[in-house]
């Protein structure tokens, strides 16, 4: 039976995942049946899957959406596959719950990896999907109203 997630079980086959506008049509991913590649950054990294993608601007945001028996770990990490350097290692949220990486020191034309897993032994539900949008600036508007003199 073939799937249809897109991953690859080690660093040197990773998938490429573009950047996109928005999250409308995220990339579909599982860590069920992968096995550790490198030690993780935190908790059990016995299932980590890899992706690549090139930098288009100085900032990424990475979002993982993870099923709901699933407590994600995203890493960013630059250099090729035998000389790796961990950017960031990403942990904030609980099972179920969305990791959102933003990252704004990036080298336009360089290749990334992003590692993702589950925190704890074994794969969870395994279950999960990443997209790579340019990071959301929010721009707060104050309002003062004027004060009788």
């Amino acid at each position: 039976m073939e799937n249809s997630f897109a991953q690859s079980d080690g660093c040197s086959a990773a998938t490429v995942v573009g950047i996109t506008a928005n999250c409308s049509t995220p990339t579909a991913g599982t860590t069920t049946g992968a096995t550790q590649t490198i030690p993780g950054c935190v908790g059990n990294a016995d299932d980590d899957v890899w992706y690549q993608f090139t930098a288009t601007s100085a900032g990424i945001q990475i979002t993982v959406a993870p099923s709901a028996g699933m407590d994600p770990v995203v890493q960013l990490l630059s250099g090729n596959c035998s000389t790796l350097a961990a950017l960031v290692c990403l942990d904030a949220t609980l099972t179920g719950q969305s990791e959102i990486l933003n990252y704004s020191s990036l080298t336009i034309g360089q290749v990334y990896r992003i590692r993702v897993y589950d925190y704890f032994a074994g794969s969870g539900s395994g279950n999960f999907t990443i997209c790579l949008t340019p990071p959301h600036h929010h721009q707060l508007i104050i309002y003062v109203a004027p004060q009788p003199v």
